[in-house]
């Protein structure tokens, strides 16, 4: 089309044609994985062979346990809320509760925690860079768009783990980040495929000249082949007639 030609002419017979980078890829790969730790699902409650996990399961308040012993730590071991002072098999029973099993399943979530923070800030400066780039073959509306998307769902998603970790016996699941990743990927997927175009025209300059100055008269010649048939058809026609005329006038003669 004309306007496919006149882009084309823009970028071949450009005196600051060069070639350019291609865009680099998003690496979510670890943020995914972290987003399908079995930590998030599991529900993280003491040992339930002590004698004062009966309590605890009936009233379903482990969480609210494992928030109050640290003040009861600071305490002198007396109880935070009635102010007594309380038994030393009260205590271990409290302990032995949070077990080992209980503090490694603590850490795990913990270190989940602070890996994804890391890994999604990361994911959404890659995003940033490629905004910050300006890049003449990226949908950057479209880039903007999808990055206010996928900011929106890592916030979620740290919050669904704030929460996890305020109450560790809950299951959660974290919003899926594989859709928007796809699209942002297809958009740099197709300004890659921009770029190569672009840099197979800047290698072959010469070449790509004649074709295109081939291609617009070509381009021309169609647009204007009514035109060309009507003006041979009138020529044709003046020509009989001067050609009858000057037979009249050799006759006259």
């Amino acid at each position: 089309t004309q306007i496919e030609l006149e882009e084309k002419a823009n970028t071949i017979f450009s005196n600051t044609l060069t070639s350019s980078d291609i865009h680099p890829a998003i690496n979510a790969k670890k943020l995914l994985t972290l987003s399908e730790n079995k930590i998030l699902q599991k529900r993280i409650i003491g040992r339930e062979d002590v004698d004062i996990a009966s309590m605890i399961k009936k009233l379903n308040n482990s969480d609210w346990v494992r928030q109050g012993l640290s003040y009861y730590e600071i305490n002198d071991g007396m109880c935070p809320f009635c102010q007594q002072e309380t038994t030393q098999n009260f205590r271990n029973s409290i302990y032995e509760y949070f077990d080992e099993t209980f503090t490694q399943d603590s850490l795990e979530l913990n270190a989940l925690a602070n890996d994804y923070l890391v890994e999604s800030q990361n994911l959404q400066q890659q995003v940033q860079n490629l905004i910050n780039i300006q890049s003449e073959f990226l949908d950057l509306e479209n880039l903007k768009n999808k990055k206010q998307l996928l900011d929106s769902l890592i916030s979620g998603n740290l919050q669904h783990i704030k929460e996890k970790q305020n109450e560790m016996s809950k299951s959660i699941s974290l919003d899926s980040l594989e859709d928007v990743l796809l699209s942002i990927t297809d958009l740099i997927t197709d300004a890659n495929a921009s770029i190569e175009k672009h840099n197979a025209i800047v290698i072959n300059i010469r070449m790509e000249k004649s074709t295109l100055i081939s291609q617009i008269w070509k381009f021309i010649v169609e647009e204007l082949k009514s035109d060309v048939k009507e003006y041979l058809k009138k020529e044709d026609g003046l020509n009989k007639a001067i050609q009858s005329i000057n037979k009249s006038i050799t006759e006259k003669t």
